[in-house]
C-alpha cells in the first residue's frame, strides 16, 4: 500500500493539499398532528460527498497550463474511481469546479473541486474471496468481512458428487437473515446470489430468482457466522478433487472438489 490519489488513471501527485468527506444520514421525518415533534423512520446512509483542492505551481507558466488542463480533463470524464492510499476506491463524479490564479503571469492555480457519489463508502480496490468446502449439514464457518462497514456478497453454491436437493437454506446467525433455495443444484453445477444486483443464476446464466425466497443478506462488519444447511441427493457431501462423475450424454465431468460455498466481495468502509 502506497499513499496515491488518483481519478481514473489520473494521479494528482503533489497538487493536493485539501481532502473532505462529508456522508449525511437519510431520515424521513413526519409530523404527528397535534403534538410535539416528529415520527422518525430508522436513518440509512445517503451517498457521500469528496471535497478535494490544491494548489499547481510550475516555474513555467506553460507548463503550469498544461498540467492544470491535464486535471481538468481528469474530472470531465464523468463517473470514475476516486482511489485512495492505493487499496480504497469509491465511484464519483463532480459536483463543481472552481480555480483562482494567485501570480500575475499565472504560474500559481488554486483549485477546488466538490465530489458526489451514490456509494455509502469506500470499498477495497481487490476482491475479499471466502470459500469453505462443506462436510457436515448443518456446517457454520466464520466468514470474516474487513472492513467496518456492511457490504452486499456474491455468494456461490457449487454441487460436489452429488445434487443438492431442494430446499438448501444459507443463514447469516450475525444478522438473523436468510435464504432459501427451492429448487436442486445438481452435481457439478452452482447457482449464484449477487446480494447487490439482487440476481440469482445457475452456472449457464440461467434466472432462478423464481426460486429464491428470504434475504439477500449484507455481511456485517467483522465476523460472520454463516450456517450451511442442505440435503445432498444420495446422503454424502462431496467428493475428493479429481473424480469424476457421469453425465446422461455419457461424457465424464472432473469435479474440482468438495462442495462448496464462496462469497465474494469487497470491504466497505465510512474513510480512507
Amino acid at each position: 500500500m502506497s499513499f496515491e490519489i488518483k481519478l481514473g488513471s489520473y494521479s494528482f501527485g503533489n497538487y493536493v493539499d485539501t481532502f473532505e468527506i462529508q456522508q449525511d444520514s437519510r431520515v424521513e421525518q413526519v409530523a404527528i398532528p397535534r403534538r410535539h415533534g416528529y415520527m422518525s423512520d430508522v436513518a440509512y446512509r445517503g451517498g457521500m460527498s469528496i471535497r478535494i483542492g490544491g494548489l499547481i505551481y510550475c516555474d513555467d507558466y506553460n507548463d503550469t497550463r498544461t498540467a492544470f488542463n491535464l486535471l481538468k480533463n481528469a474530472f470531465n470524464i464523468g463517473k470514475a474511481n476516486l482511489t485512495v492510499f492505493s487499496d480504497r476506491q469509491i465511484e464519483v463524479q463532480k459536483a463543481s469546479f472552481t480555480s483562482s490564479y494567485e501570480d500575475q503571469d499565472l504560474r500559481r492555480i488554486r483549485w477546488d473541486a466538490e465530489l458526489v457519489s451514490d456509494a455509502y463508502g469506500f470499498e477495497d480496490v481487490d476482491q475479499t474471496e471466502d470459500e469453505n468446502i462443506i462436510l457436515a449439514s448443518p456446517q457454520t464457518d466464520v466468514v470474516v468481512n474487513p472492513g467496518n462497514l456492511e457490504t452486499r456478497p456474491v455468494i456461490r453454491i457449487t454441487a460436489g458428487a452429488d445434487e443438492i436437493a431442494s430446499g438448501l437454506r444459507v443463514d447469516n446467525l450475525t444478522s438473523g437473515k436468510y435464504f432459501i433455495f427451492n429448487q436442486a443444484i445438481p452435481a457439478g453445477t452452482y447457482i449464484e446470489i449477487d446480494t447487490e444486483n439482487l440476481t440469482v443464476v445457475n452456472n449457464t446464466g440461467t434466472n432462478k430468482i423464481n426460486y429464491f425466497s428470504g434475504d439477500f443478506f449484507e455481511l456485517e462488519a467483522g465476523n460472520n457466522s454463516i450456517q450451511f444447511t442442505g440435503t445432498l441427493a444420495q446422503g454424502t457431501l462431496g467428493l475428493e478433487a479429481g473424480d469424476t462423475i457421469l453425465l446422461e450424454n455419457g461424457d465424464n465431468l472432473a469435479l474440482e472438489g468438495t462442495t462448496k460455498m464462496k462469497f465474494t466481495f469487497r470491504g466497505k468502509y465510512d474513510g480512507v
